[in-house]
């Protein structure tokens, strides 16, 4: 009876998973252009743009305006966003783009290392509900960087608390827990769904052997045996 409970529950975890994100409401959402060092090439900026946008797609809770209808939108809006504040900017931005938040920033550079701040601002409300601070020692090396970004934002949005510092402990009780769950909880939601697939096939697998074990030894008990003298064993 645990083992059916216990399969059961393998097939209807995932499927809750889907119905919670589901649920979750797809914003449109677009990057603006960070205000950026002088000291900063253009090149840089650029990868540090496109890895945000990267981390944005992935996360999938998001409409993202692509960069074209974006440039297009600054040059339809340059005699109004000239002279103006970065926030006030990105709003226009915003507005005309007919988008529910923007993302906009600053990216810095001190001590050879490149600060990122990203800001989510939500359009109708002309507010800041998301800050983050990314620090990063080399461009090339930015990707693992973002990653937190990425997690921080992701439970911001599904309106679960965030935390700056990284910890492996939630990662670690989830996938404990349930084979998979981790891996979804950080993020990765097709190496999640890997694993809980390849955990359900073991488990699926395991309670047939078992089954069988449990009908072969019944069988083996429940038939009769013959007693033999030595005399009167069959040759």
């Amino acid at each position: 009876m645990i083992l059916k409970l216990l399969l059961i529950s393998l097939f209807l975890f995932p499927i809750a998973i889907l119905i919670s994100q589901s649920n979750t409401k797809i914003n449109k959402i677009a990057i603006t252009n960070f205000k950026v060092d002088s000291v900063i090439k253009k090149e840089e900026a650029n990868q540090i743009n496109k890895l945000i946008e990267k981390k944005i797609i992935n996360l999938n809770l998001y409409s993202l305006a692509t960069t074209k209808s974006v440039n297009n939108a600054y040059k339809e809006k340059a005699s109004e966003i000239r002279g103006c504040m970065a926030t006030e900017c990105a709003l226009k931005i915003g507005k005309y783009l007919n988008v529910d938040k923007v993302i906009d920033g600053t990216i810095t550079k001190q001590n050879d290392e490149y600060i990122v701040k990203v800001y989510i601002i939500d359009v109708d409300r002309k507010r800041i509900e998301f800050s983050d601070t990314v620090v990063l020692k080399s461009i090339r090396e930015s990707d693992e960087n973002f990653e937190l970004f990425a997690k921080n934002l992701q439970a911001h949005t599904m309106g679960l608390p965030w935390k700056r510092e990284k910890s492996r402990l939630p990662f670690i009780w989830r996938s404990s827990l349930f084979s998979g769950w981790g891996q979804w909880y950080e993020g990765n939601q097709k190496k999640g769904f890997l694993f809980m697939g390849t955990g359900g096939v073991l488990l699926v697998n395991f309670i047939y052997s078992y089954n069988q074990y449990e009908s072969t030894g019944k069988a083996y008990e429940s038939t009769p045996t013959i007693p033999y003298t030595l005399n009167e064993m069959p040759c």
